[in-house]
């Protein structure tokens, strides 16, 4: 898919007329998206990548700063010293996913780490509009959109969730959507040890 798109692209930036080719090449980008993200998705759910000890405090922690590097309003509360098996790649990557969504809807995203007895709980919150319970499940298919009108001007596919989930799934875990009070969103991924 991506050898022909580049060769798209070549093409399109040939194209004369300014508002034609600004056109075809948002349609290029917009197809690099959808691409990128099925990949992404379709290699979570292979579980591709070999599971590493790391550190998930630092894994995190670094996920974050990229973000607030960035200027964005992310902040992270972690526990020290988390060594997990994990395959860190896709699990940054889910992480990554949930801070984006939360930045989309609500502006803002609070990441925390916690080490319980049983399992390690990773959450993204923020105060958005959240999901409608009766919606949480269906939310976490692929391509599936509960908002069309609002994510079709901002990127959105309908696999980001999906491809949370499926994540967490190959870690043995499970990915949990919540209220957040008053209003907004927690995304737990829960991890056993």
């Amino acid at each position: 898919m991506r050898s022909p798109l580049t060769a798209l692209r070549v093409k399109a930036e040939l194209v004369e007329d300014e508002e034609t080719r600004k056109d075809l090449i948002l349609s290029i980008n917009k197809m690099e998206q959808i691409t990128t993200s099925a990949l992404q998705f379709l290699k979570a759910d292979a579980g591709g990548e070999k599971f590493k000890l790391v550190d998930l405090q630092s894994l995190i922690d670094s996920e974050c700063a990229d973000f607030a590097d960035r200027g964005e309003d992310v902040s992270f509360e972690g526990t020290d010293d988390v060594q997990y098996a994990c395959q860190p790649e896709a699990l940054a990557s889910a992480v990554r996913n949930l801070v984006e969504n939360a930045l989309k809807y609500a502006g803002h995203a609070s990441v925390h780490l916690q080490k319980q007895t049983h399992q390690i709980c990773i959450q993204v919150s923020d105060t958005g509009a959240g999901i409608p319970e009766h919606r949480r499940e269906e939310s976490m298919q692929a391509f599936v959109r509960l908002s069309s009108a609002r994510e079709s001007s901002q990127g959105g596919f309908g696999l980001g969730l999906a491809l949370v989930k499926a994540v967490v799934k190959a870690h043995g875990g499970k990915l949990e959507l919540k209220s957040n009070s008053p209003q907004g969103l927690i995304a737990i991924l829960i991890l056993p040890l």
